[in-house]
């Protein structure tokens, strides 16, 4: 390890399945406030200074922890793919990060390996195991549960970091237990001989072209849609001019639209015309109207 720089900046990605404590994880290493519990869609990228050094840490969304990668949505998948371009050259560490206190099945093991080698099959040599909500738990009883029964699917996931794991405690900030991780860290990182990890630019090109394109349609779509919704609009407009024809009649049966207090609900047996300031009620063989007060039943909000 000789001739190994000192790291005066690390730049980590959390990986795990949903629920694993990533989010938790980062706010710990940077010393952020918790924020309310919701679901990370997109990578986040953080950067702060911790136990005196500058951190990045690139936040990831989860997988479904039992599901295989066939099952991921392939937008999900892109966004672990391209994580690691958010902390260029690349990350020094890749966090695996795992419940200590939720049982462990073969699935799960198969799940994370299969997502974790979307970032590259040479991401292993950089990987971590970080088990989390294990409090009170010490390196003898974590030794113990790895190498209990049942438990060697854990183990598996160990070896294939290189034997490299840590445990924390994420419900409360610690500043030593922040400063033993990056130092679990900086070891791994010397051992890589000071070098983070760089995935293969091919993968990563391919992966970048097949988002854009997938960006493109949904575009396309978006504009499709706005360009109907605006054409339906104006057809509605029109029909609510001249209701008496029946043409105009079928145009706002058709159409859930709401506009001020009119209320043109699909299947409803009244609207309430705006327009002419009464309720119109089918009824009779001949789709005769009559005039009514508006009814509780029929309001505004039900087009909805």
């Amino acid at each position: 390890l000789a001739g190994v720089q000192f790291i005066s900046e690390f730049r980590i990605v959390l990986v795990g399945n949903r629920g694993a404590g990533k989010t938790c994880l980062a706010n710990m290493i940077l010393h952020r406030q918790p924020t309310a519990p919701r679901r990370t869609a997109r990578c986040v990228k953080i950067r702060r200074v911790a136990a005196g050094r500058l951190v990045t840490v690139v936040d990831t969304p989860g997988w479904w922890k039992n599901f295989p990668i066939s099952e991921t949505p392939e937008v999900l998948k892109q966004e672990l793919a391209l994580s690691v371009t958010h902390c260029a050259p690349g990350p020094h560490a890749v966090l695996l990060v795992v419940r200590l206190d939720a049982d462990y099945k073969d699935r799960a093991r198969r799940a994370a390996q299969e997502h974790l080698e979307l970032l590259g099959e040479g991401v292993w040599r950089h990987a971590m195991v970080v088990f989390t909500y294990g409090d009170g738990l010490q390196d003898q009883a974590v030794e113990h549960r790895l190498g209990g029964e049942g438990e060697a699917l854990l183990q598996g996931l160990v070896d294939r970091c290189g034997s490299r794991y840590h445990v924390i405690n994420v419900d409360r900030y610690s500043a030593p237990g922040v400063t033993s991780l990056l130092e679990a860290i900086e070891e791994m990182v010397w051992r890589n001989d000071g070098l983070p990890y760089e995935a293969a630019p091919e993968p990563l090109r391919q992966v970048t072209e097949d988002r854009r394109a997938a960006e493109a349609r949904a575009t396309k779509r978006r504009m499709m849609v706005q360009e109907r919704r605006v054409s339906r609009e104006g057809e509605v407009s029109q029909a609510a001019r001249h209701p008496g024809t029946g043409q105009a009649r079928n145009v706002l049966r058709r159409g859930a639209v709401f506009s001020g207090s009119a209320c043109f609900a699909p299947g409803h047996p009244c609207r309430y015309d705006v327009y002419r300031g009464r309720q119109e009620i089918g009824g009779g063989a001949h789709g005769a109207s009559r005039q009514a007060s508006l009814e509780p039943h029929c309001s505004p909000v039900h087009a909805r």
